[in-house]
């Protein structure tokens, strides 16, 4: 045989070789790709299962691992049933399970066995989390330490994640991008039918931009008696997304949290201090917006803060105010007196209180800390300066306590009256 053959041989071997080993990596992947596949089948709705039950019915980590045991004992038992079973039947007809290997495989690799194996683990629960779920972690910042050692610090949740975590989430995304203002100009439905909306520079350029709405709230972690209450006090800040409708935003699915800090530490480090991480990324929010990618095309979406809900003494302390609603003038909206008011007069009688305004009357009082009380301002090291984020005219009332009243009242008076209506 020629030379030139034999080399055409060769090739020709060494051709099929490759086509070979390319034939059998195919089948590797196929099948890898399967057992994946088999594998997240059991796995993703299990997961599911199991932080249901530690979220939503609030069980303990010791019965979740408790009810994990007792699922892995029933499901191991039925195995063993149905490979007693198979055992019989093949016997029957003169096979072997050893030669049937694909059988074998079936009944070793129990897929719904290693799910719950898998989930009984926290940190493989908060990494299917933030894998499947798209969780956004907390960041632990420190402000400082005791005079002991201890670390003092606060949980805040970025912003930035938050929402290009919400808009991975195609209802939510068809909200922002169709938006839902009223169709007619005399009827207001919402704050984006409202002239500081549409006084906005920002959302007015950008029709897909974000309306955050904040709100805070503070909380007792236990139940304190005397001397103890505040001990445990922990501030809370909410945030919620405007663009959805309002009829889906009571959902606690569309609250999401932006820090917690122990308001002891509020008041020893002042706003600034907590805020800044916030203020950080509303910055970056307002002036380059985030990019998310749902189904390989990319969206850019910008934003701003709308309002910040919360009740009088949260409000005064956000927007520098004093805590007090005793003083020479307690009104965060207008510069009205005590007086003023015990005498019920009119708020149009009075200076409304403007951003511009507000500016020059934090200016005073850090020059001179005896004109707080002139303008119900506090001093100087808790007058907040981050940024012209949240300003005056966002600091909303919180209407909840009125409305609760409200209907305290109708219902009290529908008890008194239903007696003689009957």
């Amino acid at each position: 045989m020629s030379e030139e053959a034999n080399m055409q041989m060769h090739c020709d071997h060494e051709d099929t070789n490759s086509e070979m080993l390319e034939y059998d990596a195919n089948i590797t992947d196929q099948s890898s790709h399967l057992q994946n596949q088999l594998e997240n089948q059991y796995l993703f709705p299990y997961a599911i299962h199991v932080l249901k039950l530690r979220e939503v019915h609030k069980l303990p980590r010791t019965i979740l691992d408790e009810v994990a045991s007792e699922y892995n004992k029933l499901f191991v038992s039925n195995l063993l049933d149905i490979e007693n079973a198979i055992n019989t039947d093949l016997a029957a007809m003169g096979v072997n399970i050893k030669d049937c290997p694909n059988i074998q495989g079936v009944l070793k690799e129990n897929k719904l066995r290693k799910a719950i194996e898998h989930m009984a683990s926290e940190n493989h629960q908060l990494h299917f989390c933030r894998q499947q779920l798209n969780m956004v972690d907390p960041l632990q910042i420190c402000l400082g330490f005791e005079a002991s050692g201890k670390k003092e610090t606060f949980e805040y949740v970025s912003i930035l994640g938050t929402l290009q975590s919400m808009l991975l989430n195609a209802e939510i995304l068809a909200h922002v991008i169709n938006g839902h203002s009223s169709r007619d100009p005399d009827i207001m439905m919402d704050y984006c039918d409202g002239a500081k909306f549409k006084c906005s520079r920002l959302f007015q350029i950008h029709s897909t931009a974000i309306q955050i709405h904040l709100y805070v709230d503070d909380f007792e972690v236990v139940n304190p008696l005397g001397t103890y209450t505040g001990t445990h006090k922990v501030n809370a800040m909410y945030m919620f997304i405007g663009n959805v409708e309002p009829k889906y935003r009571s959902s606690v699915n569309h609250i999401q949290l932006v820090w917690l800090c122990k308001s002891s530490l509020m008041k020893k480090y002042g706003l600034d201090t907590i805020i800044k991480p916030l203020m950080d990324d509303l910055n970056i929010l307002e002036e380059h917006g985030i990019q998310v990618n749902v189904h390989g095309v990319e969206h850019k979406f910008y934003g701003s803060v709308c309002s910040v809900i919360a009740d009088n003494l949260a409000s005064h302390f956000i927007g520098g105010f004093t805590e007090s609603f005793s003083g020479f003038r307690v009104c965060r909206f207008c510069m009205c007196t005590s007086e003023s008011l015990r005498k019920n007069e009119l708020h149009q009688s009075h200076m409304e209180r403007t951003v511009n305004a507000h500016k020059i009357h934090v200016s005073r009082v850090r020059n001179d800390s005896e004109m707080s009380t002139a303008y119900d301002l506090g001093k100087e090291n808790t007058l907040p300066v981050q940024g012209e984020m949240i300003k005056i005219g966002e600091l909303s009332p919180e209407m909840t306590p009125f409305i609760l009243k409200i209907t305290g009242e109708c219902d009290e008076a529908v008890q008194f009256l239903k007696p003689h209506l009957l």
